[in-house]
């Protein structure tokens, strides 16, 4: 994994198995996603939610910023959630 930019780790996975991604992949520039709930207080960067006929996503800025990684402006006013402390 130490290879890709991106890694998705499906919500299907078990929790305790996306946390050790998760520490492994700490202070890399890679930028982790999910459609697992929880993702974002487990240690993720983006989680993506499906509300009916909509995709939204929520972003922790402090980790996404952390790993080096910079996200524009645009796609953060179109999340749902923004985390930034």
């Amino acid at each position: 994994a130490e290879d890709c930019h991106l890694l998705f780790l499906p919500g299907e996975e078990k929790p305790v198995r996306i946390q050790e991604w998760l520490k492994s992949l700490t202070n890399l520039p890679i930028l982790t996603v999910s459609d697992q709930d929880g993702f974002l207080d487990n240690g993720g960067m983006i989680v993506l939610k499906n509300n009916g006929s909509r995709l939204q996503f929520g972003v922790d800025l402090r980790r996404v910023e952390k790993s080096g990684i910079k996200i524009s402006s645009k796609m953060l006013q179109v999340a749902n959630e923004v985390r930034e402390d």
